[in-house]
């Protein structure tokens, strides 16, 4: 199994086979505990569903909110658009921290915790 330095299965960005954005396991980790059959951790029919989730919830410029797991950034985004005091997004994926540290560049209010969320939950780190 292919592993990043943390030692998370590396996952992918790619395109399916309608050309949509898909976020996957490496190929190189298709034998992997994590997955059964399916390699898919997020797909682009989610975007709608994910905005839908953060709608429900009441985000506003007082919020800080905590977000475990960037993926494609799709509630990400939508979270911003309620512009929250503070967005705090806990990733272990080295090739989605990229990504997201990219994103996060022009959104002052986004912190990006690398690790895992058990890991960082269980510390100080956002007392």
């Amino acid at each position: 199994m292919e592993i990043d330095e943390i030692g998370t299965p590396i996952l992918k960005y790619g395109t399916d086979i309608y050309g949509k954005e898909i976020l996957e396991l490496s190929s190189k980790n298709r034998n992997s505990p994590y997955i059964g059959t399916n390699s898919i951790v997020m797909m682009e029919w989610e975007k709608d569903y994910m905005k839908q989730l953060v709608n429900a919830l009441t985000i506003d410029s007082g919020s800080i909110v905590l977000e475990i797991g960037w993926g494609c950034g799709y509630s990400g985004t939508e979270i911003q658009e309620k512009n929250p005091k503070m967005h705090v997004i806990i990733e272990c994926s080295s090739t989605v921290l990229k990504r997201a540290h990219k994103w996060a560049e022009s959104r002052p209010s986004v912190k990006i915790i690398e690790g895992y969320w058990q890991n960082i939950l269980a510390s100080d780190i956002l007392a």
